[in-house]
């Protein structure tokens, strides 16, 4: 090895060690120098010099004293929460949803407003004065913003941040992130909303301290976000988590996508609600006809499992009917990808102990047949419909610790 290359490796791991340094701090809230080094495994030479840099970098503080067995008593470590923020913004549903966080991960101010209640104007500027406004209400210094994420609907180039198809704002190859980095001047990132759900499960929900889980969103659709080895998959085209459109049941019904008897048209929201009105409108008795005032239209996939879990005969047919539908592609997910935990999420799951319960039993009966007693944990997601705009600011965010170094200062009127 050439001496160029054993210092770009030596300063290579010097940045390595820092950014897990300050990441374990800011998952301890605080902790002393010697649990950094029992930790990590580095002298106490080396924590000491790279803590003494993060001081320096304005990242981190000595707080108060421990207990000393003899000699100088040891000092506690924390981050310094308002030393950088990071905004996320997400633009998937009916509402715009805009949160700051510090750098300890702390909710500093959320907002949200109605699509159709902000102002005219083109989707750029109307995304950048939600950001701008959020921030000034949130009483935060535009200087120590230091990365801002983005959520939306469709499929993303997130190396550039382009927006390739996004059908709900009829956006096709259209460039995000450059108007919004120079007008921030800060690190901008763009992801779909769906993935980041799981980024935000991942650190602040019901995906912590799990490296390998599945987040399913079981709404009017199906849908699914990956996290392997604690990163999110995106897959080579950006396009993995497409649960909704493998194949079940292949004499079941013709899908949007072209092909028969994918799960979405079995096991959705939109697809439980059709086939109860069909078979209640041909005169099926039902209690779900009662629960929905009489009006056939007015039957949804709450109305179905209401019903079920009060024994109603049709109603637990069509619902333990989509529920096995869905456990199949869970397992199947399970078994492609040794997922250790399940989160669900979307309207379909939000609430129903009748279907989680018969979720878990339906996967892990199956899997115990073939490796024994490793269960699969299925739970429900804990941040539920802000899971996307937590994830959207979790993505600067800890690219920000993974990564601390010269950041641009943003620029606002």
């Amino acid at each position: 090895m050439s001496m160029q290359s054993n210092m770009q490796s030596k300063s290579l791991m010097r940045i390595y060690n820092k950014n897990k340094i300050l990441d374990l701090i800011r998952k301890n809230q605080s902790i002393y120098r010697a649990e950094l080094a029992r930790s990590t495994g580095l002298s106490m030479p080396t924590i000491m010099s790279i803590t003494d840099e993060l001081v320096e970098d304005g990242l981190i503080r000595d707080v108060g004293k421990g207990i000393s067995s003899g000699g100088k008593p040891p000092m506690l470590l924390e981050i310094i929460p308002d030393s950088h923020f990071f905004v996320g913004i997400d633009i998937s549903g009916a509402m715009f949803k805009c949160i700051v966080l510090d750098l300890q991960g702390n909710i500093v101010h959320s907002r949200c407003q109605d699509k159709d209640s902000l102002p005219e104007a083109e989707l750029i500027e109307t995304i950048e004065r939600f950001i701008e406004d959020t921030v000034k209400e949130a009483g935060v210094s535009p200087a120590r913003v230091s990365g801002i994420g983005v959520g939306l609907p469709g499929l993303v180039d997130t190396s550039r941040g382009v927006v390739i198809n996004s059908i709900d704002y009829n956006l096709h190859d259209v460039d995000l992130f450059t108007p919004l980095h120079e007008h921030f001047r800060t690190h901008v990132y763009i992801e779909n909303s769906s993935k980041l759900m799981a980024i935000g499960e991942k650190y602040f929900g019901a995906g912590t301290n799990c490296e390998d889980f599945a987040l399913v969103t079981v709404g009017r659709g199906i849908g699914a976000a990956l996290i392997i080895n604690g990163e999110l998959y995106r897959g080579h085209y950006n396009m993995s988590g497409e649960l909704g459109h493998m194949v079940i049941n292949p004499s079941g019904p013709i899908c949007k996508c072209g092909r028969q008897g994918c799960l979405e048209t079995l096991a959705s929201g939109k697809a439980i609600a059709s086939q109860a009105r069909n078979l209640v409108s041909t005169g099926s008795n039902s209690l779900m006809l009662s629960l929905a005032g009489g009006i056939v239209k007015k039957i949804n996939c709450d109305i179905v499992f209401s019903a079920a879990a009060q024994g109603d005969v049709l109603a637990k047919r069509i619902a333990d009917e989509a529920i096995d539908y869905l456990s199949i592609g869970l397992a199947n997910l399970v078994s492609l990808f040794d997922c250790q935990r399940i989160v669900l999420t979307g309207y379909v799951v939000k609430n129903n102990t009748y279907l989680l319960d018969k979720v878990s039993d339906n996967i892990n009966t199956t899997r115990s047949r073939y490796y024994g007693d490793v269960p699969v944990e299925v739970r429900l997601s804990e941040l539920g419909e802000e899971a996307a705009v937590i994830g959207a600011a979790a993505l600067p965010l800890q690219s920000f610790v993974m990564q601390p170094g010269v950041r641009f200062p943003i620029a606002m009127n």
